[in-house]
């Protein structure tokens, strides 16, 4: 996940209306508003879209300071209006492997009711719709109302799947899938419904992993044809192929930002300098003349 705790930002939302474009990598999918919260927001008569004293609540951020908020249901928008937010994948999901995927929500506290159902839906092209209302798309992540419900408004709690990838997905769309005589709705005693009728959520922490052979730390072979070690490193990572060619070599960053590149030309080794990047996780990204392009999470400590 590029951003995945909404910490790198490119404007402040105090001064852009809460604005979730203004979190890179992270942008608006359809026709309502999605919120970007974050504790820039120092407006002195009040912080509408500050952490964690905001226009729906008081919640501190799970990770550092800054959250996404969505409205999952809307009793009087009529029609079922939602909001969605949407990011491109650091990498294209792969067909066949398993992906475990989780995110954390909080309900925020002017809300009136909880709204149980909310979903990831990962797509091979980009989403843009113009609509305020239910996107048609079938999530691979549903949240089951009955076993976690989502009515907290002192903590946060996770929503965790896996499914399997059927290769190609590049984007991913996080909201309320199901029209309202669907969804799963809980009044409140502490809601007011005449103010907030509305079901209104912070997000926070998106994780989407591989549970397959591309995701693990420690020293890596791929069907005998790639080693990469030694993971995790202070220096130098080493990287030998049998009988296929190295083409390109990446390192991106946990912001999904490309950080080094570098074009080969039939090589079978190569060694990487990671002593000038900082301790911390990185992401290798291996394209391989066999037409695949292998993905190594990398630790520098």
């Amino acid at each position: 996940m590029p951003n995945p705790s909404f910490e790198v930002f490119n404007a402040c939302p105090d001064t852009n209306f809460g604005n979730i474009n203004s979190a890179n990598f992270w942008f608006n999918p359809s026709g309502f508003s999605p919120d970007y919260l974050n504790s820039c927001d120092t407006n002195v008569v009040y912080p509408y879209y500050g952490v964690p004293l905001n226009m729906y609540g008081f919640q501190f951020a799970r990770t550092g300071v800054a959250y996404a908020g969505i409205i999952l249901s809307y009793l009087y928008g009529g029609d079922s209006i939602r909001e969605y937010i949407e990011a491109k994948l650091i990498d294209s999901l792969l067909e066949g492997k398993r992906y475990s995927v989780s995110f954390y929500v909080s309900l925020g506290d002017s809300s009136s009711y909880s709204a149980n159902d909310i979903g990831v839906f990962f797509s091979n092209a980009l989403i843009s719709s113009s609509s305020p209302y239910t996107l048609p798309f079938i999530p691979q992540i549903q949240n089951n109302p009955f076993l976690n419900p989502l009515y907290n408004k002192i903590g946060w709690t996770e929503v965790h799947d896996t499914f399997i990838a059927q290769g190609g997905e590049q984007y991913i769309l996080i909201g309320n899938f199901k029209n309202d005589a669907n969804t799963d709705t809980t009044n409140l005693p502490d809601g007011n419904p005449n103010y907030s009728p509305y079901a209104y959520y912070y997000i926070d922490d998106i994780s989407v992993i591989c549970l397959d052979s591309t995701g693990g730390i420690g020293d890596f072979s791929i069907d005998d044809k790639i080693n990469i070690y030694p993971n995790p490193s202070h220096d130098y990572v080493q990287i030998k192929t049998e009988n296929i060619f190295i083409n390109k070599i990446e390192i991106l960053n946990l912001l999904g930002e490309i950080i080094f590149s570098q074009s080969l030309h039939l090589n079978t080794t190569y060694s990487i300098d990671f002593s000038d990047k900082g301790k911390g996780i990185y992401f290798l990204k291996i394209n391989a003349s066999n037409g695949t392009i292998y993905t190594k999470s990398i630790i520098i400590n």
